[in-house]
């Protein structure tokens, strides 16, 4: 099938050829950025805009060196235009503190919402001893609808959560987000990710300044919680914690139905039993919640929680710190039992795992529900440290005590994702492996959506060795897109054409001159398996056509 796309100078139009597959490619949307952390669009925006984190402001690179906070911005990915919505680079950061993640309520445009204009942000700031970890709240837009500027809305923080790490500067508050499925009351509803931020401790009982708090549903830290953030406080006189806690959550809900023994915890932890849960996404169909689980020695975790489990508690547990994927940890003093000890719950074990031979921080992404038919139903997730990418097909109605590490099928697209990539302004740009370059994907931060399900991979920067991984003005941003196309521009040598593949796809022309010996018929044009390629412009011929297809 040919599909006419652009009449060019001298006569020549450009189409493509349509094939079975791959029918989709990866389009760079934004370079280069300071140390991106995580994109999305919010409610109600047009097709072109999405926002974007930065990690820092400043430009220093490596783990150890102390930056000032990033940013949010809004980005046209027309113009590639980025402008400030909020500015924290009055904060210091080291290590893997900074601007983690950020969410919009699903009633962000909804004016008679409490949560009308509001962001929420979390971030970790380093103030000379353990993270200082943060979820914030503020106002982005006028009663009109219009962006107030960032001067004013940096002053409308509000604290939702405030806590200090147990030891470390790492495994901080990581991911925020709002369940999209979800209707009335708890569409107001708030989950946040809280890393166990006590690297290298022993068990100690689950508790104390030093122990591994994961399964203890008295302490907020390695936890999934769930707050209402429309305005009701539950702790009045804490002002470290400023939210309302449905009576739907696990623990209260629990504790109403069996008021004799009721479970000795705080009523926002939603899941127990997490160690750094870096990225997780609800499934916009279905309300599923996945994440990636960041190991501490020997394996990654992949993470699965269908919608509706436990809804009376008590909360679902994930073994973190007895287990590290389906094997005991290495934790000193873990008792290494099959339940939490202190609610007496059955741990889940991982949907995925695998070890460190493979890569060692598991990045979870989406399952995909955009227009890329290929992929619909299945769930991406990466590898910050290997830059590796999987796709996932996993059947949600897997009985939980089946969860062994190795559930579903997956596909290894690393090498794929990176034959795809094209820059539709950058002719000469394409992705490789190597994790010592700026092309493609290197160490994949986070994924992200849109309001049409469309997937966007976060490259942290690219970067060799621990250190190198925090490489400073190294991002990108990309977005999975439809169809494999041909790209070009005109200048006075022809026409430069590219295009995404490689090797599996090539350059075709025909005419439809009387004159040639082509007439009707498509030719591989000389040279036309390496990309990019300037093409003269065509002296007999009234008219060319021009293709790239599959092998």
């Amino acid at each position: 099938m040919i599909s006419l796309l652009r009449l060019l100078p001298a006569a020549c139009f450009v189409a493509y050829g349509a094939f079975a597959a791959p029918g989709y490619h990866l389009v760079r949307i934004a370079p280069v950025l300071n140390q991106p952390t995580f994109v999305t669009q919010a409610p109600g925006d047009p097709p072109n805009i999405l926002h974007y984190s930065t990690r820092i402001s400043t430009a220093l690179s490596g783990f150890s060196a102390q930056n000032t906070m990033g940013k949010i911005w809004r980005y046209d990915v027309n113009t590639r235009e980025s402008t400030i919505v909020l500015d924290f680079s009055e904060r210091t950061v080291v290590n893997d503190d900074g601007l983690q993640c950020f969410a919009f309520p699903p009633d962000f445009r909804n004016t008679e919402s409490p949560l009308f204009g509001k962001i929420y942000v979390s971030s970790s700031q380093y103030v000379g001893g353990p993270a200082l970890n943060l979820v914030e709240e503020f106002t982005i837009l006028n009663p009109d609808g219009t962006p107030i500027s960032p001067e004013t809305a940096i002053n409308t923080g509000r604290v939702i959560l405030r806590y200090v790490n147990n030891s470390e500067n790492n495994h901080t508050v990581d991911w925020i987000g709002f369940d999209p499925t979800a209707t009335g009351e708890a569409r107001n509803y708030l989950y946040i990710s809280t890393g166990d931020g006590a690297f290298g401790r022993a068990y100690n009982g689950g508790s104390g300044t030093t122990g591994r708090p994961s399964q203890n549903p008295m302490d907020l830290k390695g936890k999934f919680l769930r707050v209402d953030v429309s305005g009701m406080d539950a702790y009045p006189s804490d002002p470290d914690r400023n939210y309302a806690i449905p009576a739907s959550n696990p623990i209260p809900a629990y504790n109403a139905l069996d008021p004799d023994t009721p479970i000795n915890g705080l009523g926002e932890v939603y899941v127990t039993g997490v160690r750094n849960g870096y990225r997780a996404s609800f499934d916009r169909v279905t309300g599923d919640l996945y994440w990636g689980d960041v190991g501490e020695n020997a394996y990654e975790e992949v993470n699965f929680l269908k919608a509706g489990t436990a809804p009376d508690g008590p909360p679902a547990d994930f073994g973190w710190p007895q287990w590290e994927g389906v094997h005991p940890s290495t934790v000193s003093g873990a008792p290494h039992t099959s339940t939490n000890p202190f609610t007496g719950v059955i741990s889940f074990g991982p949907i995925r795992e695998y070890p460190s031979t493979v890569g060692d921080a598991a990045i979870g992404g989406y399952v995909h529900r955009g227009p890329v038919l290929e992929l619909e139903g299945r769930y991406c997730y990466a590898d910050f440290v290997e830059g590796r990418m999987w796709l996932l097909d996993f059947d949600r109605d897997t009985p939980p005590a089946s969860f062994n590490g190795t559930n579903g099928t997956l596909a290894d697209v690393t090498a794929l994702w990176n034959s795809l990539i094209v820059d539709p302004l950058v002719p000469t740009y394409k992705g490789d492996t190597s994790l010592g370059t700026l092309n493609g994907l290197d160490h994949i931060v986070s994924f992200g959506e849109d309001n049409a399900g469309n997937l966007y991979i976060v490259d942290f920067g690219f970067g060799t060795g621990f250190s190198g991984q925090y490489t400073a003005n190294a991002g990108e941003l990309f977005q999975v897109v439809p169809g494999i196309r041909l790209y070009w521009t005109n200048s006075v040598d022809g026409i430069q054409f590219w295009w995404p593949g490689g090797f599996q796809f090539r350059l075709q022309a025909q005419t439809n001159s009387l004159s040639s010996g082509m007439t009707g018929e498509w030719h591989d044009y000389p040279g036309g398996f390496f990309s990019p390629l300037t093409v003269p412009l065509p002296a007999a011929e009234e008219t060319v056509f021009f293709r790239v297809i599959g092998l």
